[in-house]
């Protein structure tokens, strides 16, 4: 899997949840209140549950909580059957993955069923074999077929943008999408969609080339490590969008990857528009923030909604209720009768429970360093570890992607090589009164450490730390043998260099 893929699997699952609103203005009106119990069932043929395990998993963004829902499901290892049960107000795709993944649309108290045979390696042909019964089966082939018609080149995309020439980009986007909206025009004539899935495509036609050319800094970021500066006029089309509504949100990753890196792009206007003296001063920067978000707001409120949302839902979500409770009027009056009140209202008394009572799990140790020298920290954790292979994530409490592996790998990791390998959690440039929540929140078995930034200066050269995860792999010997974003707990590799290191 390529880098741009790992990155897009972390931070921006490809799914959304869905709305079916009609679209009278861009208020949205009443929070969703009748929940019902919507089924997803299917049977696995030749499932090479040895190879890929017997856990299914199913993932949707939920854009008024501003985060992601997990779901899991045991696979009978002798049926292939599975079922997932959710609780939904609204139709919305879901992403379901086993070793490969596909997406579908579901409906509140509707049942869909899903079967797929496994021994099909060829993504083209694993998916062509998809049977689909039950509710929105008509949609969710046509779906598939979508996908299939119209691939994204993800090596392609990513050469360009590494290339570092803004203007290049823009033009390959600009290219690419008066082919791409053609053959949307096209799809639509030759297959008749239905209202549903036609309003998806229209969605795609409105917004497609302005989400990818607003994430060009931040991925230009990732795959280079280094900044990159564009022209003024960058981004002014895509930050002026012609019109934002509910219906909009019905395409899956588009409306989440829009909103997202609009939020992005108007934070770093922000830096840019401000010295580094005024940067220093929170109120100054705040201030500039809601301007902005004032500004939007006059022109379509349920975007200014959706970008404030997710920022300061981020923000509890890492555990940090400083800045909502700092500026809860203007949210208040922001979300006022708005589906995102009760939700923010929910998160924030969730998050200040955590935070004054942070409940460890058995098995977790805090911890400090008994040298004096941060340069010596990481020979302590060896010698701690009495010959053992060391395995430390180094994380930080507002990383998105640390926690994620936290929720989702490390747990499995840890069971499998638990009487054989040493786990050190090293918590970087982080506020230490988020560390404990952070842990109890997750239930992080191992060996914690909390550093300020001087003692992490040493260890980020020793390990050669670029960014956040990073996990390093210490061999018997205490020689440093892997150190880097990719050996995460999720990805096979680790798994692989963890059972080498210790059968040696």
């Amino acid at each position: 899997m390529n880098t741009y893929m790992n990155y897009l699997r972390h931070l921006f699952l490809p799914v959304l949840v869905l709305l079916l609103f009609s679209c009278k203005s861009d208020k949205m009106e009443n929070e969703p209140s009748l929940t019902q119990k919507t089924v997803i069932e299917g049977t696995i043929k030749n499932g090479k549950f040895s190879e890929y395990g017997t856990t299914i998993h199913l993932s949707y963004p939920n854009y008024i909580a501003g985060d992601y829902v997990e779901e899991t499901a045991v696979i009978d290892s002798l049926t292939g059957q599975f079922t997932f049960e959710l609780n939904t107000t609204v139709p919305q795709q879901v992403y379901v993955y086993h070793n490969q993944g596909f997406e579908l649309f579901i409906t509140p108290g509707e049942t869909v069923t899903v079967n797929f045979d496994n021994s099909f390696n060829e993504e083209e042909v694993f998916k062509e074999n998809i049977d689909f019964k039950g509710a929105n089966a008509a949609d969710n082939r046509m779906l598939l077929n979508y996908k299939s018609l119209f691939p994204e080149d993800y090596t392609r995309n990513e050469t360009i943008i590494r290339s570092g020439k803004p203007e290049a980009y823009k033009n390959y986007l600009d290219s690419l999408y008066i082919v791409k909206d053609t053959k949307i025009d096209a799809f639509i004539k030759e297959n008749n969609p239905s209202p549903f899935f036609k309003n998806w495509l229209e969605t795609e036609k409105k917004f497609a080339k302005n989400a990818k050319l607003l994430a060009y800094i931040p991925l230009h970021n990732m795959f280079t490590r280094q900044f990159v500066k564009v022209d003024d006029n960058f981004f002014k089309e895509a930050m002026t969008p012609v019109s934002f509504t509910e219906k909009d949100l019905v395409n899956n990753t588009l409306s989440s990857d829009y909103i997202r890196y609009y939020g992005y792009q108007i934070n770093t206007d922000i830096q840019n528009a401000l010295s580094p003296e005024e940067l220093k001063r929170p109120e100054k920067r705040d201030s500039v923030y809601f301007k902005k978000i004032d500004a939007v707001a006059s022109k379509n409120k349920l975007l200014a909604q959706l970008v404030a949302n997710q920022y300061v839902q981020g923000m509890l979500s890492n555990n940090s209720v400083t800045y909502y409770e700092k500026h809860r009027g203007k949210f208040d009056t922001l979300f006022s009768e708005s589906i995102f009140e009760k939700s923010l209202a929910r998160k924030y008394g969730s998050v200040k429970d955590l935070l004054d009572n942070p409940v460890l799990p058995e098995g977790s140790e805090l911890l400090s360093f008994k040298s004096e020298n941060s340069e010596d920290f990481i020979q302590e954790i060896i010698a701690n570890a009495n010959g053992k292979v060391v395995f430390i994530d180094n994380w930080a409490t507002w990383c998105g992607p640390c926690k994620q592996e936290f929720k989702e790998a490390t747990p499995a990791l840890k069971e499998k090589f638990e009487d054989d390998v040493e786990f050190v959690y090293l918590c970087h440039q982080s506020d230490e009164k988020l560390w404990k929540p952070s842990i109890a929140q997750y239930k992080v078995k191992g060996k914690h450490y909390f550093l300020n930034k001087e003692e992490s200066k040493p260890i980020f050269k020793q390990i050669n730390l670029q960014g956040f995860p990073t996990y390093t792999i210490i061999n018997k010997k205490g020689e440093i043998v892997n150190s880097g974003f990719e050996y995460r707990p999720s990805e096979s590799i680790t798994t692989e260099i963890l059972t080498k290191l210790v059968a040696e």
